[in-house]
């Protein structure tokens, strides 16, 4: 598997003898792991260069935070993207319906990286490999999608950051008043 810069694959391998190796109980967790070995991966040279594990969050600098929220466009807009930041939104993709009436996976993210993923035990049965790895890069893009977009070229980019605080206090104030 191998990641983007928001520690989100862009290229999943499954195994084609894959329903020779691994009962379809275990596609969930193989999936789990094969994205816990691809964030290893990452944060091997980082640990070996004086890094931490933290510096693996795709966290934006509190600049492009308050700049983002500024962005927005109404007080559930500004909460969702203010609870994104915070750690408290989490992100859902499913996978297409299947067969069986569900989806063929979920995954759940945060702001950092892919919190959970679900494989249908019934679709994998019968899936192509290829299938399974495609369901997933689906999925991913669809959380790429859900995660909030920040603009280093926004009109407010050209504010300080006092002024950013003031301004951000002051709409944070309007859209309560606005409700």
């Amino acid at each position: 598997m191998k990641l983007d810069a928001d520690n989100l694959p862009t290229e999943v391998h499954v195994d084609r003898n894959i329903h020779n190796r691994i009962s379809t109980t275990g596609y969930s967790e193989a999936a789990t792991t094969g994205y816990q070995l691809a964030i290893w991966d990452r944060a091997i040279p980082l640990l070996q260069r004086g890094g931490a594990l933290s510096d693996l969050r795709s966290q934006q600098s509190h600049r492009l935070q308050m700049i983002s929220l500024l962005e927005t466009r109404s007080l559930q807009e500004f909460e969702t993207l203010e609870n994104a930041f915070a750690g408290r939104s989490t992100f859902k993709a499913d996978g297409p319906i299947t067969h069986t009436g569900a989806p063929s996976m979920a995954l759940h993210a945060n702001l950092s990286w892919i919190t959970r993923i679900e494989i249908s035990e019934e679709w994998a049965a019968q899936a192509d490999p290829w299938h399974i790895s495609a369901d997933l890069i689906s999925c991913t893009k669809s959380i790429r999608e859900q995660r909030p977009k920040f603009d280093q070229t926004s009109t407010w980019a050209i504010h300080s950051d006092i002024d950013l605080e003031s301004e951000l206090r002051k709409y944070r104030d309007y859209l309560k008043g606005s409700k």
